[in-house]
């Protein structure tokens, strides 16, 4: 009886063990999961402010084209005179 006692104890913290073990790798799957979402999340911002920058590149560009000077341009868009001058 104390043998059979013995077992089933052993046995349940075998299955104790598996399943804090399973648990461990659930929590780390999900960090994995948080951590690629992150690294999604960054690289949308960075295409959203690439876009951005264009798109102000692109009105400068056209401001240039209706002959603002750059010195308007450079106070509207925040661009300094030489990178603009570049843009032509």
């Amino acid at each position: 009886e104390k043998e059979t006692e013995r077992a089933e104890q052993e046995h349940m913290r075998a299955e104790q063990e598996r399943i804090r073990a399973e648990q461990e790798r659930m929590r780390a799957e999900q960090e994995r999961i948080r951590a690629e979402q992150e690294r999604m999340r960054a690289e949308q911002e960075r295409m959203r402010a690439e876009q951005a920058e264009n798109a102000l590149q692109e009105t400068a560009r056209k401001m240039l084209a209706e002959g603002f000077n750059i010195s308007m341009i450079t106070k509207i868009t925040g661009f300094p005179p030489d990178e603009i001058a570049n843009l032509t």
